[in-house]
């Protein structure tokens, strides 16, 4: 315990000078990931050995890298997912990511009401231990803190004197570091304290094979389900669904790829828009509740029932149709780029489609090799987290502002300047430049318009990268801000 102590205490002071009034992420980020990794290896050694810790130690690494390198959004977020993921990880092995996540997010919020209720637990159920004495002494800190905080009031509205060189005193102290070591030292309390309460309380997942055995089936007149259905009637309902579903959902895919690939328009009265948006929603939750189906049925008897053959062929032909359905969207996705422009939430409807893809491959392989639905939760866990973490290593910056140069046919300049300073080389040296920026530069003067202004943008990062320390250091800020140096 004193060894965590004391590791917390450097953790703090670290976050504090890392963090505190640097204004951007660079090899800051990775300096304090590194730091965690170390400290967490060193509380608990056995999981240098763990399996699950060291491949998300590696993700950590990677976003941290992609951090130092791109300063992307996407890293400092999976960078920040990763660490609150190793934050569980580092004393339980046995947890997948999602469940990690939220585990470690509980703590974070409530370690202080997690803390209380696990000793009023211990001071109820369990014998005293010297540690609870302890509270005797915290007790009188506050009280003492409290009433001389109370004195020390009345003294400055009694003496204007003495209330002046009290405030003189205090002009001299840094709330704002004081207050940001505070909310470091809140954020990273459970990683070194953890409460045994929520250890207890998120211990979700079973400890065993995921695979279904039929020798560990309890018989279906025994199961949570023996109130609404039987093991007839569930197959009879299922025959009956995934036909219908299925029906349903060939319908749905040959009059898309009529309008799509024979007619090449869309139907009167709809937009690309319309086309695209509302049809990617629903998409992403039809698979989601066919995934879900999918689950409820495969559950348990229906994997080793003789007479479901059908269903699973049909399950089988579903999964195949969805997986066209999601086809068709990413092909509507494209017009709609074709159409207009390539932007970050056109790239993550692409996203959330071969997640959708993933999944029901994922449950494919559950079905055919008769996994239970934790092994479900956790493979796509393992794989979307895998996805986001080498999606890190690209700079989506650059792809999005060369692929819009190259073939859009209206260039939302104002767009591709907000995206950050790896692109503004590109832009410098665009034929369009001038152009677009003597309008932005008449229409801004005129104050009718908002719009982004390319040499104010540039000159605005120069300054912050003159003023900018070292410690916050990164790749391609850096290289930026020398291209301009050289024009200069």
């Amino acid at each position: 315990m004193k060894t965590n102590k004391l590791l917390y205490l450097i953790t703090v002071l670290g976050f504090t000078l890392l963090f505190y009034k640097k204004g951007n992420a660079g090899i800051n980020f990775g300096l304090f990931a590194i730091l965690l990794i170390a400290f967490s290896g060193i509380m608990n050694r056995s999981v240098w050995k763990t399996k699950q810790w060291l491949i998300i130690t590696a993700g950590t690494l990677i976003s941290s890298f992609s951090v130092a390198y791109y300063a992307s959004r996407l890293s400092i977020f999976m960078g920040v997912i990763s660490l609150l993921i190793l934050m569980t990880l580092q004393r339980s092995k046995y947890t997948f990511y999602f469940i990690g996540l939220a585990s470690s997010i509980t703590s974070i919020i409530g370690s202080v009401i997690f803390n209380i209720l696990g000793r009023l637990y211990r001071l109820k159920y369990l014998r005293p231990s010297p540690r609870i004495s302890r509270q005797t002494k915290w007790s009188v800190i506050i009280i003492v803190a409290l009433v001389t905080f109370l004195f020390l009031t009345l003294y400055r509205l009694s003496s204007p004197i003495f209330n002046s060189y009290f405030l003189g005193i205090f002009d001299h102290i840094d709330w704002g570091w004081i207050f940001f070591t505070i909310f470091g030292s809140f954020l990273l309390y459970s990683f070194f304290f953890r409460p045994p309460l929520l250890n207890k309380l998120l211990r979700l997942e079973p400890k065993y094979d995921h695979t279904i055995k039929e020798t560990s089936l309890k018989p279906y007149e025994l199961s949570l389900f023996r109130l609404f259905s039987n093991l007839e009637s569930e197959r009879s309902s299922a025959l009956l669904l995934f036909v219908i579903l299925n029906l349903l959902l060939l319908f749905l895919n040959i009059t898309d790829i009529h309008y799509i690939f024979f007619k090449g328009e869309l139907p009167k009265g709809i937009t690309y828009s319309d086309y695209v948006h509302s049809g990617v929603e629903a998409v992403i939750m039809s698979i989601v509740f066919a995934i879900l189906l999918i689950a409820y049925y495969f559950r348990g008897p229906i994997n080793f029932d003789a007479k479901s053959k059908n269903i699973k062929a049909l399950t089988y032909l579903w999964i195949v149709q969805n997986i066209v359905l999601i086809v068709m969207a990413a092909v509507k996705n494209q017009l709609y780029i074709d159409a207009y422009s390539l932007t970050y939430l056109r790239i993550g409807v692409y996203y959330y489609l071969a997640f959708s893809i993933i999944g029901l491959i994922l449950t494919f392989y559950k079905i055919f090799f008769k996994k239970d639905t934790w092994f479900l939760f956790r493979s796509n866990s393992f794989v979307f987290y895998w996805v986001l973490i080498l999606s890190c290593l690209f700079n989506w910056n650059i792809i999005v502002t060369h692929y819009n140069l190259k073939y859009s046919h209206e260039i939302d300049y104002s767009y591709l300047n907000s995206l950050g300073h790896q692109n503004y080389p590109i832009l410098w040296e665009s034929k369009f430049y001038d152009s677009i920026n003597k309008e932005a530069y008449q229409l801004r003067l005129t104050g009718k318009y908002e719009t982004y202004y390319l040499p104010e943008t540039i000159g605005t990062f120069l300054e912050d990268c003159e003023k900018s320390e070292i410690i916050i250091w990164c790749a391609t800020r850096e290289k930026t801000y020398q291209y301009f140096e050289e024009l200069a």
